[in-house]
């Protein structure tokens, strides 16, 4: 489950590449026809960290496999809907994410993953995205819960040092 917003700051920059995209969900929503959105308003996804790019991290760790365990124990996949309704704004979001939705339930694998992959080329819209150059010292802020975003990974990206925070709820909206 996403924090409400996130804060993340950057200390070193690249000198070209290693932008940050994000892309409204409530934008992508807005997108779709009125009957594919009662369609997904009936549905629900598993979301996953193991389909997420954590289980690689922590394969290249020292103990690697012990905080593997750790984090599958302490984060077992999860259900929601996919679609939610704001808490704040009231507005209507697709609530799926390329980097931790693994499947929608109750589809067959094949019918759910082409359904996620309409879904998340919606996200990659550049009509439904902002896109951050980073300078140092930028501070962004953001709504988690209405957005998704990914680093961009530009070719010969060097190093680069952002500290985030993340403020959680207890519960999903």
């Amino acid at each position: 489950m996403p924090g409400k917003s996130s804060y993340l700051y950057s200390h070193v920059v690249p000198d070209s590449g290693g932008d940050t995209v994000w892309a409204s969900a409530t934008a992508v929503h807005d997108s779709l026809p009125r009957s594919f959105q009662l369609l997904l308003e009936e549905l629900e996804a598993i979301h996953s960290f193991e389909h997420s790019g954590w289980p690689q991290y922590f394969a290249a760790q020292a103990d690697g496999e012990a905080q593997y365990r750790k984090a599958r124990n302490d984060h077992p996949p999860v259900v929601h809907p996919v679609v939610r309704t704001h808490p704040v704004t009231g507005r209507k979001l697709v609530y799926v994410n390329p980097n931790f939705t693994d499947r929608i339930k109750g589809l067959p694998r094949q019918e759910s993953d082409a359904l996620l992959s309409l879904l998340f080329a919606r996200f990659q819209r550049p009509e439904f995205q902002a896109r951050l150059r980073w300078q140092k010292n930028t501070l962004a802020i953001w709504d988690n819960r209405a957005t998704i975003h990914y680093a961009v990974s530009d070719p010969g990206v060097q190093h680069r040092l952002l500290h985030r925070v993340t403020f959680g709820e207890e519960q999903a909206f």
